[in-house]
């Protein structure tokens, strides 16, 4: 299959592929291959690179850690209906690890999604307003008395392919939490569709939500099911989970049976 893919310039035809790939499957359904590839995949690669000579030991470290509580305290981090719950598994990681590295990795995570989660809340709500005014928005979202004094405030990310982009995004969102902080809702929810015009924008398209000049909203992308959360889910709820319930899924597949 590797000598078939290598030559190069020449395509590879479907009728080619369709060869190997009784072999190919074979050989992934070893259960010694399938070992093999788990841990290459959950451990990563043993090359520091430049921007991050820490890695692989802190992916190593992720990995033991993962084991060790899935196969002792698993329960501890799945909900009833079989939800992976981040905050529990992020804190049995810090317990069970002795890499700081990775706990202050996991910290700033965890830190910048507990801002994510009021912002999308916010941000959610206005997607359901379409043509009613600002003011009258954040008068229902008062009625609520969220405390945002326990958002933590992010970290500068040390790990990231585009440094200067994502300074000016932690910018951002370092004064969306201020103002939250400060009970100035009004100000972190202008300045949270601001970002979103501003990240639209990147993508060549225009704003989901943005206030006219009549001070009301432009809904283009409407979320008709939005409601704002309790004070205990934006505490505890996770937006952004994909990558971490993928990582846990293939760890629960494979790295304890």
């Amino acid at each position: 299959l590797k000598k078939l893919l290598e030559k190069s310039p020449k395509p590879v035809k479907k009728e080619e592929l369709e060869k190997q790939c009784k072999k190919f499957f074979d050989a992934i359904r070893d259960p010694e291959a399938c070992g093999n590839l788990l841990e290459n995949l959950m451990r990563g690669s043993n090359k520091s690179s430049k921007d991050d000579p820490q890695l692989p030991e802190v992916q190593i470290a992720l990995w033991e850690a993962t084991l060790y509580c899935l196969k002792k305290r698993r329960s501890n981090f799945m909900s009833k209906e079989g939800w992976w719950l981040m905050g529990s598994f992020i804190r049995e990681v810090k317990k069970e690890t002795q890499n700081e590295d990775l706990k202050k990795r996991l910290s700033d995570i965890e830190s910048v999604e507990r801002l994510l989660v009021a912002i999308n809340n916010l941000f959610r709500y206005c997607q359901r307003k379409n043509r009613a005014e600002l003011s009258e928005v954040i008068k229902e979202v008062s009625k609520k008395k969220y405390n945002y004094a326990k958002l933590p405030e992010p970290k500068q990310l040390e790990v990231v392919p585009n440094k200067e982009k994502l300074k000016t995004i932690l910018n951002d969102l370092k004064a969306i939490r201020n103002d939250l902080v400060n009970n100035n809702v009004e100000q972190a929810s202008r300045k949270i569709l601001e970002l979103n015009k501003e990240v639209m924008r990147d993508r060549g398209s225009t704003p989901w939500v943005e206030v006219q000049e009549n001070k009301t909203l432009l809904v283009r992308v409407p979320d008709q099911t939005a409601e704002l959360l309790k004070q205990e889910e934006l505490e505890t709820r996770w937006d952004n989970s994909y990558f971490l319930h993928s990582y846990l899924a293939v760890a629960r597949n494979w790295g304890v049976q």
